[in-house]
């Protein structure tokens, strides 16, 4: 490297940083190898899905007489569709599971063609029914006739040609009897090569995630809904369009008591059609998040992402509240002017005041800086807690209680703001009535990612997942570009309600350094509500890469006692599984890589939003 780009680079990245990134660097090429090396998808298939003899296992048990079809399978057929149509209508014919019906929408100009392929089912004991249509046009209204004309428990919507899994339906069937309060189900999903032949590009979806749904689909082309036709009364679909099937998902969601993942591929995806007619547009996607904003009385409106396919929500603030932006510092006096300095001259939301929680300083240069502070800014207050030794929990706490806002931001001292409207985003999510708490994306100085979400049972207990990844990464499914709710966030910067902070006690005080963020969201979930995570609003975090690593006998103590206590008070869920994990990923590493072993794969409810409407 020249002399001069070398000096350069020394000013613009310390060495001790440039060493802290390249160990980073390292570490993540091994892991990218590990995973590169270690079993795939193919060894998750045979440990994992039915065999032929557990298959015909499933026809026995499902072979009991009904009076009616508990299930009917709904496909409305287009003329790009055709193509396709013998494949798909083998996998619902091959199903284990019996005691359903398949009812084909087709325009009239396809009648004759499907009445030939349906016929070679004629001896198959589930009834087949074919309802023509003039032209493509009225396919929506058709769908909503046979919604509404249904009298089935459940009604499975097949949005577009897929190949189901033989044991789809028995799968479903086992999820309904054991959650049968459950109003929507839906599953993970996989592709097909274009021979058809291999399964590629497995998806391992969260249990239900509202704040995922308003950025996109992600439910997928294969849902069942529980037979409530109140839910899709007024449905005016225009045809169906991928924004007249979202439009229905978002309306029988709003009324859903609860919503079940079932954590098994019971689809796969046929590759489309070269025909350039199929409706899978996303014209109006904005307007229909908007629309279901506006029948939940939201404030917000919605709008294309920056990224294709993707839909941004803007929550609104009312009233202006007032935000106490609690602070703890420790000298640190370099990182506590650049956190504040930030706050001050970068924030476009000016309604909030800031506590700095002084804890034990010995600089001079520390209380010069506060009185500086506190007169250039009325705003800012300072607090003393000189409790020895520090206790993340209690200062925290011990702010809370002196803090004028409706809202609490608890905020470490070496950020840095980088999004002007970073309040603005996090009030809008923080004031929906079912959000108990909000963080954002955090960035290393590097322009790698810190925190983007954490993973109860990820690690020793929870950890974060995605660390070091760039910026700029989509993440897995886009999950570094959308809003999501998760099981927690950190405490370096995390907004909540003062009313739910003190509903739920605060911060508990064992925790004295680490898991009090995660015990607190989860103290918070645990009362029903929402963490969201955005990556809208961006902070730089200039915690240390290496600072995560307990290398000294104290600290080792220390952290393996909260661990092992946050496992303890929270071993239910742990054991259970993050909800908004998927089973089938490993928990050895955040980098949502297969975890290729036996996996848990009992469905996993969680609350709808009927709940906060009904």
């Amino acid at each position: 490297m020249r002399p001069f780009l070398q000096k350069i680079r020394s000013i613009l990245i310390p060495r001790s940083s440039q060493r802290e990134l390249f160990v980073l660097r390292a570490r993540l090429w091994l892991q990218n190898l590990q995973s590169l090396t270690g079993p795939g998808f193919g060894d998750w298939i045979r440990n994992n899905e039915p065999d032929a003899a557990e298959l015909e296992r499933q026809g026995k048990v499902s072979a009991a007489p009904r009076n009616a079809p508990w299930i009917s399978l709904l496909l409305p057929v287009r003329t790009a569709d055709m193509i396709h149509l013998p494949d798909v209508l083998k996998s619902i014919f091959n199903q284990s599971c019996s005691g359903w019906e398949l009812v084909l929408l087709a325009p009239d100009a396809l009648k004759t063609e499907i009445q030939v392929q349906i016929d070679g089912y004629a001896k198959h004991n589930s009834p087949i029914k074919l309802v023509c249509v003039a032209s493509e046009v009225n396919l929506g209204a058709a769908l909503k006739n046979a919604l509404t004309a249904s009298r089935a428990e459940l009604i499975a919507l097949l949005t577009r040609p897929v190949r189901l899994a033989p044991f789809a339906l028995f799968e479903i069937a086992a999820a309904d009897a054991s959650v049968p309060h459950s109003d929507l189900f839906y599953s993970d999903e996989d592709s097909l090569d274009p021979s058809g032949s291999r399964r590629i590009h497995p998806v391992f979806k969260p249990a239900f995630s509202i704040d995922i749904l308003r950025g996109r689909n992600y439910l997928g082309s294969f849902l069942i809904l529980r037979n409530k036709p109140a839910a899709w009364l007024s449905w005016e679909p225009s045809g169906i369009t991928y924004d007249d099937f979202f439009d229905l998902i978002l309306r029988s969601v709003e009324s859903a008591r609860a919503v079940t993942h079932i954590p098994q591929i019971l689809f796969h995806q046929i590759p489309a059609a070269a025909d350039p007619a199929v409706p899978l547009l996303r014209e109006r996607t904005p307007q229909v998040v908007s629309d279901h904003l506006t029948r939940l009385n939201i404030p917000g409106s919605a709008r294309e992402s920056q990224l294709p396919g993707l839909t941004r929500v803007d929550y609104s603030i009312q009233d202006q509240p007032k935000v106490s932006i609690l602070i703890p510092n420790q000298d640190h006096s370099s990182d506590l002017a650049r956190c504040i300095d930030s706050i001050l001259t970068r924030s476009s939301y000016q309604n909030f005041e800031i506590l700095i929680l002084e804890n034990n300083s010995q600089s001079p240069e520390t209380f010069q800086l506060y009185q500086y502070l506190t007169r250039r800014d009325p705003r800012i207050r300072l607090l003393t807690f000189n409790e020895k030794p520090f206790n993340f929990s209690r200062i925290n706490n011990f702010g809370a209680a002196q803090a004028d806002g409706s809202l609490l931001l608890f905020l470490n001292n070496d950020m840095e703001v980088i999004t002007p409207n970073w309040l603005e985003i996090m009030l809008g999510n923080a004031l929906r009535p079912e959000v108990g708490a909000v963080g954002v994306k955090l960035i290393y100085p590097y322009g790698l990612i810190q925190h983007a979400g954490i993973v109860a049972g990820l690690g020793v207990v929870a950890s974060h997942y995605f660390v070091g990844r760039s910026s700029h990464d989509t993440g897995y499914q886009f999950n570094l570009v959308t809003p999501q709710n998760l099981s927690a966030v950190t405490g370096a910067c995390i907004l909540v309600r003062k009313i739910n902070f003190e509903l739920v006690s605060g911060f508990d005080d064992r925790y004295g350094l680490g898991y009090g963020d995660i015990d607190l969201c989860l103290k918070l979930r645990n009362k029903g509500f929402l963490i969201v995570w955005t990556p809208y609003a961006e902070l730089i975090h200039r915690e240390s890469i290496t600072r995560g690593y307990e290398d000294d006998p104290e600290k080792m103590q220390r952290f393996y006692r909260e661990a092992g206590l946050l496992r303890t008070e929270w071993q239910a869920l742990i054991e259970a599984g993050d909800p908004y994990y998927n089973p089938n990923l490993t928990l050895k590493k955040g980098d949502f890589s297969i975890q290729s072993g036996k996996c848990n794969l009992a469905p996993r409810t969680l609350p709808g939003l009927g709940r906060w409407i009904n």
